[in-house]
């Protein structure tokens, strides 16, 4: 199992604008935490996307995250998975086990800007669970064992520096923008205050 994770934290600027305002800091940094967060989980399946032949069903599926509170002002964008990700997930050809084996093996396309590659043996089969994937052949004689072969898992991709650096200047640039409409909509809300009691 891998795992990845991106601590979201408040910019200190921003914050201290609203440190007079009656239980307004708290507020302001919990909801714009978590709509980054939200956004983060977007951009991390988007940045994926782009290298790995993945729908983004499968990416968003290992992407979880830990919600902030007023009692804990951080959130995290956490993702887990296996090392590997099944070959049913990069397009294999064929795809159901009906369909007719090829003589060079179930083709599949990893990257998303690459090209088809056959797995020379293998080929598609649904176990008695119903679970279907991507087998090959142990080495012998017999039918059996078989095993089921993976792609690259996108753990990796997301641990990579180059992607760490673009994810993170995106949750900046979010966290940045959520915090100025979160402390404009305070400051608002408390005029609106004012003016009624005035």
């Amino acid at each position: 199992m891998q795992k990845a994770s991106f601590e979201i934290r408040g910019v200190k600027p921003l914050l201290d604008a609203i440190q007079g305002i009656e239980k307004g800091q708290a507020k302001v940094i919990t909801r714009a935490l978590n709509t980054t967060a939200q956004g983060a989980r977007t951009d991390a399946v988007t940045l994926i996307r782009q290298e790995l032949n993945l729908k983004a069903k499968t990416v968003r599926e290992g992407l979880s995250i830990e919600r902030a509170t007023w009692s804990n002002q951080e959130a995290t964008l956490v993702a887990r998975g296996k090392h590997g990700v099944s070959l049913m997930h990069y397009a294999p050809r064929p795809s159901r086990p009906e369909q007719r084996k090829p003589s060079v093996g179930v083709s599949v396309q990893i990257k998303k800007r690459g090209t088809r590659k056959a797995v020379k043996g293998s080929f598609v089969a649904k176990m008695k669970s119903g679970h279907i994937g991507v087998f090959k052949r142990e080495r012998g004689a017999g039918r059996l064992p078989i095993k089921q072969l993976s792609g690259v898992g996108f753990i990796g991709y997301l641990k990579r520096g180059a992607m760490q650096r673009r994810l993170r200047r995106r949750i900046d640039e979010r966290l940045q923008k959520n915090l100025l409409h979160e402390v404009n909509w305070l400051i608002r809300s408390n005029m609106q205050k004012i003016g009624k009691l005035s």
